[in-house]
């Protein structure tokens, strides 16, 4: 039993060295890996900076140039409307400067035609009275005659 005992030791202890000997090389392959993956995720994520870095200097250099461009484009339409806000303005100037000059010639045809609408109603009246009075003067003699014909006829 001895020899037995001993057998068992002699295994079990192999077997100890044999798996701590396992045990280290799976560790060391174990440490291998996980220097291996950190290597790995460092140059990825360091991949991953460079592009996104290369990523935003393009998105930047868009803005700037899209900036640029939408100035310049509102530049152009304040521009546009300046011209056009001269254009209406001066529309505006000439349109009240003929609307003056036209009341101011309304006003004064109007008062010509008083004038005229004046003498002619002062012509009318007196011609009136010169046709009345010459109607009287003709009237007068007739109803002489007309009187002194009735007064024959009674």
């Amino acid at each position: 039993m001895f020899h037995l005992t001993y057998t068992m030791m002699h295994g079990s202890t192999k077997l100890k060295v044999k798996l701590q000997h396992e045990i280290r090389c799976v560790s060391e392959r174990v440490d291998i890996l996980k220097t291996d993956t950190e290597h790995g995720i460092n140059n990825l994520t360091k991949s991953v900076e460079n592009i996104s870095e290369g990523i935003n200097a393009r998105v930047n250099a868009h803005i700037v140039q899209t900036r640029k461009e939408l100035d310049k484009q509102g530049q152009e339409i304040i521009n546009s409307c300046k011209v056009v806000l001269a254009s209406i303005s001066e529309h505006k100037t000439e349109t009240e400067a003929t609307v003056a000059n036209l009341r101011q010639e309304i006003n004064q045809r109007r008062e010509h035609v008083h004038s005229l609408l004046n003498t002619i109603s002062g012509e009318v009246n007196s011609r009136f009275l010169e046709r009345e009075t010459q109607f009287q003067s003709v009237k007068q003699p007739i109803d002489l005659e007309i009187f002194k014909v009735n007064k024959a006829i009674k």
